[in-house]
């Protein structure tokens, strides 16, 4: 038996049960996530202008 479909469905459940139980899942809405880009945003705003 593969174990895929199992993965697959095991996660779908925890899903469920979360969304029952009322937790949120994942970051709030409107967050801003840090980018691989950050360290060079002086470089970048600098080849911009």
């Amino acid at each position: 038996m593969k174990i895929d479909p199992l993965i697959s469905l095991w996660t779908k459940e925890a899903l469920v049960s979360k969304m029952s139980q009322s937790i949120q899942l994942g970051e709030p809405k409107g967050t801003i996530q840090k980018s691989k880009l950050d360290k060079d945003i002086l470089n970048i705003s600098e080849a911009l202008s």
